[in-house]
């Protein structure tokens, strides 16, 4: 996988908190790359698994709840996902991708902020962008 571009505006003066990428993956990375988008129950059993078998103490204390939902926007799949700390200590993440698959290759935008909407709306304004609109 190799990133296309990178960007965050997390200032006072950005409307949205953002960081965003733009990447591109090929043959069995990107196989599999699509296969979690088709299904993002995969990622949130992967990270589940992960949280379970740390080994450390003091992160296991912490419980993460992760959920994910398709993401629907015309002409890329996607998804959302949120990523929060059971005991609420400190706020949620969100996470939003859209992809778009070009023969052998996945070209995809991964955006993560603050709000779920704000992170929604930058991913697929940059997946136009970086991916084009069809």
């Amino acid at each position: 996988m190799r990133a296309e571009a990178v960007a965050a505006c997390l200032g006072d003066s950005c409307a949205e908190n953002v960081a965003v990428g733009a990447f591109a993956a090929e043959g069995a990375e990107a196989a599999a790359l699509a296969a979690v988008i088709r299904d993002p129950a995969r990622l949130k059993r992967g990270l589940e698994a992960n949280d379970a078998a740390d080994d450390d103490r003091q992160r296991r204390s912490v419980r993460t709840l992760v959920e994910v939902a398709p993401l629907s926007e015309e002409g890329f799949d996607g998804f959302r996902i949120s990523l929060a700390r059971a005991d609420g200590a400190r706020p949620p993440a969100y996470g939003a991708v859209l992809a778009r698959r070009e023969g052998d290759r996945l070209r995809f935008v991964l955006a993560i902020g603050p709000r779920a909407e704000g992170t929604r709306a930058t991913a697929v304004a940059i997946a136009r962008a970086e991916l084009g609109a069809r």
